[in-house]
């Protein structure tokens, strides 16, 4: 006579295999791996996008839906317009409505750096002489680098013109009581070429 597992047993470990695989899946509610529910660190805490309780603003399923929704991340805007993304080149494709022209941004294509050294005297701003690399057109975006503020300095972001095929001019800010030096041939900013394809 061979002995068979009872029933109840079988059921019991169906549901300890459930409960394990159940385990392994992320939780819902900071995104880890939790085993209990109540131990979650988000089990107490508010969201701060719907406002509901137990659960990030990184997990949140209304921010989903929202970010899969292409009318609010404005893919309806860019087709409207007739605006390209490649995000492969890192290119900005604009036509512009009623000509054939069409504007192209190529973003950081280059380097901005200084042409000499300078001080930049303390609660000022000046304008410092700017060498561009791997530029060959005449107008440019420049945008500071995130490393100026390390050194106490501030730039922003804006449309150049570029003189002797790389030249031109960028302000940068001093906010302190100090004066800061800038060596000859150090990045400030990074570059990318704005052209008209006709």
């Amino acid at each position: 006579m061979s002995m068979q597992p009872k029933p109840h047993v079988q059921e019991r470990r169906n549901l300890q295999y459930d409960r394990r695989e159940r385990q392994s899946d992320r939780c819902r509610g900071c995104g880890e791996f939790c085993k209990i529910r109540r131990q979650c660190p988000a089990f107490k805490v508010k969201c701060c996008h719907c406002d509901r309780i137990g659960h990030y603003k990184e997990v949140c399923e209304h921010q989903m839906r929202e970010i899969q929704n292409p009318n609010r991340s404005g893919h309806d805007f860019l087709k409207h317009n007739r605006i390209h993304l490649d995000f492969d080149e890192e290119t900005l494709f604009i036509s512009e409505t009623g000509t054939k022209n069409y504007t192209a941004v190529e973003m950081n294509s280059g380097l901005a750096r200084t042409i000499c050294s300078i001080t930049i005297p303390p609660l000022s701003q000046v304008d410092i002489p700017i060498r561009a690399s791997r530029v060959q057109s005449k107008v440019a975006i420049l945008e500071p680098l995130s490393s100026l503020p390390q050194q106490s300095l501030a730039g922003a972001k804006f449309c150049i013109s570029l003189v002797n095929g790389n030249k031109s001019l960028m302000r940068i800010m001093n906010p302190t009581k100090k004066g800061e030096f800038l060596p000859a041939n150090s990045v400030v900013a990074s570059v990318s070429l704005v052209t008209s394809l006709s």
